[in-house]
C-alpha cells in the first residue's frame, strides 16, 4: 500500500513543459490468476483509494499516516457497499 502512495506519477528527468502533459495515472489489475470477481476486488481496493489520492492531490500534501488514518473511514464506506477489500492496512499500523 505504501508503494503505491508513494508512486509519483511524473519521473524527475521531464522538464516543466513536458511533464504538463501527464494528465493522471492507471492501474492494471491483470486476472490471469485471479478467479473471482471477490478476488479482483480485495487486489484492487484498497489501492485504487491511494492511487486516486495521489494523482489528484498536490504533492506537497502527500502524508502517508494521515492516509492510513482516513483510510478507516473509507473501510466503512467500502463494508456498506460490500466490497472485499484488502484490510491489511490499519490505523497505526504504518509500514517501514
Amino acid at each position: 500500500m505504501e508503494t503505491v502512495y508513494n508512486y509519483e506519477p511524473r519521473p524527475e528527468e521531464l522538464t516543466d513543459e513536458e511533464a504538463k502533459h501527464i494528465l493522471g495515472a492507471q492501474a492494471n489489475l491483470w486476472t490471469e490468476y485471479i478467479k473471482t470477481p471477490e478476488k479482483a476486488e480485495y487486489m484492487a481496493f484498497p489501492r485504487a483509494t491511494a492511487l486516486s489520492e495521489i494523482v489528484w492531490s498536490p504533492a506537497e500534501n502527500k502524508n502517508y499516516e494521515d492516509f492510513v488514518n482516513r483510510l478507516q473511514t473509507q473501510f466503512k464506506r467500502f463494508d456498506q457497499m460490500n466490497v472485499n477489500y484488502g484490510k491489511h492496512v490499519q490505523r497505526g499500523e504504518v509500514e517501514k
